[in-house]
């Protein structure tokens, strides 16, 4: 079988999107030693407060040369945000079904003290994976040798090489910049993701809201059936 390699920046209790395309893989880089995107959910999310509304949390960085600087290296600004998110959390989110069943296996990121952003996305995303049996092995790129001057599309082919991949699962987006013979020349299958975001059960909403952080899906079905949902199992 051949060994399935996806990549990406990490993220804040990621998306359903991001997750599908881990769960698809043997294998997942996080590439969290490149420059920090100010456009990206790298250390924000969406969720759904109790009037049905999207609301974005942001977990604060020092701004000061942050676009100099690694994902990796940059230096959580006010401590402040762990307290804000979870009573977000809980006064929006208690009166769902599974809010006790989920916020159990998350607390310790609202009271464990950090210094770096990465590492409270590593562990928002580790305990996602979990809750939700995601069981592909998860690399970190800044703890491979890897040459960060190459150009994106250089970049993901030397990752995938280095780590014995076969297949590259790339998200759609990448397409604009990445040539399927040029992966091929060095014996990689270039194939993209292709998600149709499932629709579950919502509280306060009145048209099911796509895109927001896996917790919202956790909170309102479950983790035993949330799993079934991410894989696609009836």
């Amino acid at each position: 079988m051949n060994k399935i390699v996806s990549i990406h920046q990490p993220g804040y209790f990621p998306w359903l999107g991001y997750l599908d395309k881990v769960n698809k893989s043997d294998k997942f880089v996080v590439l969290d030693n490149v420059q920090f995107n100010d456009a990206a959910y790298q250390n924000r999310n969406l969720f759904i407060d109790n009037t049905g509304k999207k609301h974005l949390l942001t977990i604060p960085v020092y701004k000061k040369d942050y676009l100099k600087k690694t994902i990796k290296d940059l230096k959580i600004s006010d401590n402040k945000w762990q307290k804000k998110h979870y009573n977000f959390l809980f006064f929006n989110y208690k009166k769902h079904p599974y809010f006790e069943e989920v916020i159990s296996k998350i607390n310790y990121i609202y009271e464990k003290k950090y210094i770096f952003l990465v590492d409270v996305l590593i562990d928002s995303m580790t305990s996602v994976f979990e809750l939700l049996d995601i069981k592909t092995e998860i690399l970190l790129a800044s703890e491979m040798n890897i040459n960060n001057d190459l150009k994106k599309e250089e970049l993901v082919i030397d990752i995938v090489k280095k780590i014995g991949g076969e297949v590259y699962l790339s998200g759609q987006g990448a397409k604009v910049y990445q040539i399927e013979e040029n992966f091929a020349k060095e014996g990689i299958k270039l194939i993209y993701q292709n998600f149709t975001h499932p629709k579950y059960n919502q509280l306060y909403t009145k048209e099911f809201i796509p895109g927001l952080s896996s917790l919202d899906l956790l909170f309102n079905e479950g983790i035993e059936k949330s799993r079934k949902i991410l894989k696609g199992i009836e």
